[in-house]
């Protein structure tokens, strides 16, 4: 009975081995696909706050109002692609 529950144990012992390398593979196999789709791993970089700067414009007389918010435009860096941005509080 010894012997027959050390053969059970051994035979789970290779199976879990081959589970492992398999898993091992699967795991390269993925890799290998996405970079092959989305290309080298992207690199995200938070650029500081910027300040906006409000103007109020009026005419005819003051009976007509608008505010004018200019934001700094980001400046593209080389290599580098600006996805999107989010405008916060001054200091965020």
């Amino acid at each position: 009975m010894t012997e027959r529950l050390q053969c059970v144990e051994d035979r789970v012992d290779r199976l879990r081995q081959t589970l492992n390398v398999l898993l091992r593979t699967q795991q390269n196999l993925t890799s290998q696909i996405d970079y092959k789709i989305y290309g080298p791993p992207k690199e995200l970089e938070k650029f500081s706050a910027v300040e906006i700067a409000v103007t109020h414009g009026y005419w005819g007389h003051g009976s007509h109002k608008h505010v004018f918010e200019y934001v700094p435009a980001l400046e593209a860096k080389p290599g580098k692609t600006l996805v999107g941005g989010e405008l916060g509080p001054s200091g965020a």
